[in-house]
């Protein structure tokens, strides 16, 4: 099911944008309090998952959220 923008709930996967091409290129799950753990790095590179807020870039490029 489609959740409107900033109508998340824990557990809801967001897609986001971040290659600029309106097509989703990085996922994560929304954890409250405006903020979703996901992978950080690349695939060639990858680093860790972490904590990030909804504030700023990541809410910038966020295209939406599902709730399963």
């Amino acid at each position: 099911t489609a959740v409107a923008k900033w109508n998340d709930l824990a557990g809801e996967l967001l897609y986001f944008s971040t290659t600029c091409t309106g097509r989703t290129s990085h996922v994560g799950i929304y954890v409250g309090n405006n903020t979703f753990i996901h992978a950080s790095g690349s695939a060639s590179k990858p680093d860790k998952v972490i904590v990030s807020s909804l504030s700023g870039y990541y809410g910038r490029v966020l295209l939406g959220a599902r709730r399963f």
